[in-house]
């Protein structure tokens, strides 16, 4: 779902909110409800995002201007797709409006045993 708001600042804010049901239940899917271990998934998926982003496997990502100082953050958004799992950081979530946002996929297989094979095939 894509929404947009322009409050009459130097630009206008657009966004993409995902969404991941249980087709059985309804029920909205988790980060917990898919994946076995956050930490390990955490390492792997910033691992990716400094991929997407052309950092070093080193970068420190505060000191490069992301996550406001914070650590670093899985996604709000992501999406089951049928080769992996699809990671969508809006503008702001991640880094400022400037460098807007950053996606990326990793396989199924890339994330091995990390999936809980169960919910998702």
């Amino acid at each position: 779902m894509g929404s947009y708001s322009y409050a009459g600042g130097a630009h206008p804010n657009s966004f993409v909110s995902i969404f991941n049901f249980d087709l059985k239940t309804g029920k909205t899917l988790t980060w917990k409800d898919l994946f076995t271990d956050m930490h390990a998934l955490e390492k792997l998926v910033e691992k990716e995002f400094k991929k997407a982003r052309e950092l070093p496997k080193n970068a420190d990502l505060v000191e490069e201007g992301f996550f406001w100082g914070e650590h670093f953050q899985l996604p709000t958004n992501f999406e089951l797709q049928e080769e992996g799992v699809y990671f969508w950081y809006n503008p702001f979530e991640a880094a400022a409006y400037a460098l807007g946002p950053t996606d990326f996929t990793i396989s199924y297989k890339d994330l091995g045993k990390l999936i809980k094979k169960e919910r998702i095939f």
